[in-house]
């Protein structure tokens, strides 16, 4: 029987070592996921692999909105690497995961497992382990027995408990983007999140689905229930300063909205310096043009106009600074300017970009009148 020397054996144990942290992606980092479906399923075409690429799909497009803030981001590897192919026939996977964490690698693993019914309905539990959080368990039942749609299902439920923001983000831009539609799922998403227990490494998160829940208000025409929303926002503690800046400014929009301009201003100027480093496409014409709104409100047109301009010539496929500068020049009499900055507004709207946290991407304001309304 060969002999293996301790060098030779502390170098292996450091290379799998290494292997396993720098291969953190391959059981998802930070999920892992794993469905096992029944025999039966699988003889019809319905594997464990094709439960898994409809879990994908999901978390897609979960992922597809755009977030301000770097919350939990659902990313799922099901497709085994070298390390896995190895890892998982010796019972060393949850070896693997249980190392990664150790180095301050939180893998969140999802286990779910599909299962056949006598009365031909399926049922799939899911248990979902997390590093700071109890085991979790889920149970759904699909009546006609339609495992997409069970798997589905099963897969939305997974991703609200790992990352809800995200979800609840998610159903609000499907939503506002079809004209008429109110955000009522991602009301209730964001509501059923909030009603958790506090847990401070998730307080980025808490701040802005607080957030989300104001702009949900601000749909409903509710200000008073808009700025209570912000203000539990930001009463939390240890949340990542982005997310305090973006409650902030939209805290500034309510008060243009309101008339109240010394707060607008000073809500602005907080926002300002805590959205440093936002890399977001047109993040900064967006905060120009809001600059804009608190000037214009505070009575100084001149500036105002200079940052709409700013705005409108940094990203040119936004209209809403094109809209603000259109009503400005119209108020000051110059009727050509303003037909130009209105056509500039309709060429552009189709190629704008928005981001969902602001109240400015989804509301027009008068900041000489005050109140908004829902913009189409």
């Amino acid at each position: 029987m060969p002999v293996i020397d301790f060098a030779t054996l502390l170098l292996a144990a450091g290379i799998f070592f290494g292997i396993v942290i720098g291969d953190a992606t391959l059981f998802g980092d930070p999920l892992r996921v794993q469905i096992t479906v029944p025999t039966k399923l699988a003889d019809t075409g319905f594997t464990e692999a094709v439960a898994e690429r409809l879990f994908v799909s999901e978390a897609a497009h979960v992922a597809r909105a755009l977030s301000i803030v770097p919350t939990p981001s659902v990313e799922v590897s099901s497709r085994q690497s070298v390390l896995a192919a190895v890892a998982k026939p010796l019972s060393l996977d949850q070896v693997v995961v249980a190392l990664q964490n150790r180095v301050g690698i939180d893998v969140i693993s999802v286990d779910a497992a599909v299962l056949d019914k006598a009365d031909g309905a399926l049922e799939m539990v899911i248990f979902v382990t997390k590093p700071d959080a109890a085991l979790a368990k889920l149970k759904l039942t699909q009546p006609d027995g339609n495992p997409v749609a069970l798997v589905e299902h099963g897969s939305a439920a997974v991703l609200e408990e790992v990352s809800p923001y995200r979800v609840a983000l998610t159903a609000f831009t499907d939503a506002v983007r079809r004209d008429g539609a109110l955000p009522t799922e991602a009301k209730a998403a964001a509501s059923r999140a909030v009603s958790r227990p506090f847990v401070a490494a998730h307080a980025t998160e808490r701040v802005m689905l607080y957030n989300l829940l104001g702009l949900i208000a601000l749909f409903e025409g509710d200000f008073a229930g808009a700025s209570a929303q912000l203000d539990l926002a930001a009463a939390i503690p240890e949340a990542a300063a982005v997310a305090r800046g973006t409650v902030a400014l939209n805290r500034a929009f309510i008060a243009v909205a309101q008339q109240r301009p010394a707060e607008a201003l000073a809500y602005y100027t907080a926002g300002r310096a805590d959205s440093i480093g936002v890399v977001l496409p047109g993040y900064d014409a967006k905060i120009n043009t809001l600059a804009g709104l608190v000037a214009w409100s505070r009575g100084d047109t001149e500036r105002a106009e200079r940052l709409f301009r700013l705005a409108g010539a940094s990203l040119q496929a936004d209209e809403a600074p094109h809209f603000y500068l259109a009503e400005l020049l119209g108020a000051k009499g110059d009727a050509a300017g303003a037909a130009a900055e209105r056509a500039a507004a309709g060429s552009s709207h189709r190629f704008g970009v928005e981001i969902p946290g602001l109240a400015q991407s989804e509301f027009w304001v008068d900041p000489v009148k005050g109140g908004v309304k829902r913009r189409s």
